[in-house]
Formats: C-alpha cells, structure tokens, sequence
C-alpha cells in the first residue's frame, strides 16, 4: 500500500466521489478550493493505493510544522478490512516529524450517527492518536482535536485555518473551551 498524491484527472474523479459519499455536506469544503490549494502547496489530496486499486483518500493540510488530516476515507466496501490502520501508518509514518492531529465529529454531541462517531473516534484511539482536550466548533460542527504524540493549543490550530485561508474563518473556527 502507498500514498499516491492525485495529479490526474481519474485521481481526483476517484476521490471526489469518494469525498461525496463519506462526508455530509455540511462539513465539506469545496473540491476545487481543495485542488487549487494544493496547487499552492498548502494542502496535499492523497490517494491511498494498493497496486493499481483506489482504496482511499488522505487530505492534510499544512502550516509550520502542524499537518491537520482533513479528510480520511476508505471506501465503504473495503471498510473493515484493516485499510484505515494501515492508511493511517503510513501517514503517520510520512509525519513523524511534524504535528499530526485530526478533526472528529464531537462524540458527545446528540446526532442520530453517534454510534458511528464512537466507533470512528475508537479506531482512531486504537491506532495510536491520543485525545488533546481541544473542542471546536468547526463550521457549526462541534468538533475535538486528536494528535499523533504531540500537544496542540486552539491558537495553534486555529493558525493553520488563517495560514491557509486568511481571516475568513475568524468567525467558522471557534474554540469551545472558552
């Protein structure tokens, strides 16, 4: 299994409808904004791969030394079958020297999928990422932070977003521990 990251058009056929299915719509952002972004390198679209297979995607972006994991995803009828934990290695494998942390909905926010929160939250758990304390509310999303043996501040976090996007998400990403 590897990394592949997506320059062909098939590449990015395969992950945006990979993206479309795995993710609700409120909490995705545009694909094209995705694309350009790495264009400018500040984001990196992966695919994971077997062989010649799709498997998956990885979308990270990045400021400094801190790499948030957008966007993770196997697709559904190869869910289950270790991909994820193996996906998952290899990114942390490629950085081990910097920040990882990801994004997960809120377990403790009602929602008719809270099972699947669970259970998403467990594997990540399971593979390795501790829970940092940090509660956002990301696009009206309550979210919390997980990393990869490291500590991050909302401040730091919330550095990659204006990094990235300018002051526009002043307003989107908001701490709520405060």
């Amino acid at each position: 299994m590897e990394l592949v990251q997506a320059i062909k058009h098939k590449q990015y056929k395969q992950m945006k409808a990979l993206y479309l299915e795995a993710f609700p719509a409120n909490e995705r952002k545009p694909f094209w904004l995705m694309k350009r972004k790495q264009k400018q390198k500040e984001t990196n679209m992966w695919c994971i791969m077997d062989g010649q297979a799709f498997i998956g995607l990885a979308i990270t972006m990045e400021a400094g030394d801190l790499v948030v994991l957008d966007y993770f995803a196997i697709c559904k009828e190869l869910r289950g079958k270790g991909y994820g934990t193996k996906a998952l290695k290899l990114l942390k494998d490629m950085y081990q020297d910097r920040k990882l942390i990801l994004e997960i909905e809120d377990v403790e926010a009602e929602g008719p999928d809270q099972e699947m929160r669970v259970k998403r939250k467990s594997f990540y758990l399971a593979n390795g990422l501790k829970e940092m304390g940090v509660k956002v509310t990301l696009y009206g999303v309550d979210m919390e932070l997980l990393g990869v043996n490291c500590t991050v501040t909302f401040a730091e976090y919330k550095n990659v977003y204006t990094t990235l996007y300018g002051s526009a998400p002043d307003k989107y990403v908001v701490s709520r521990d405060a």
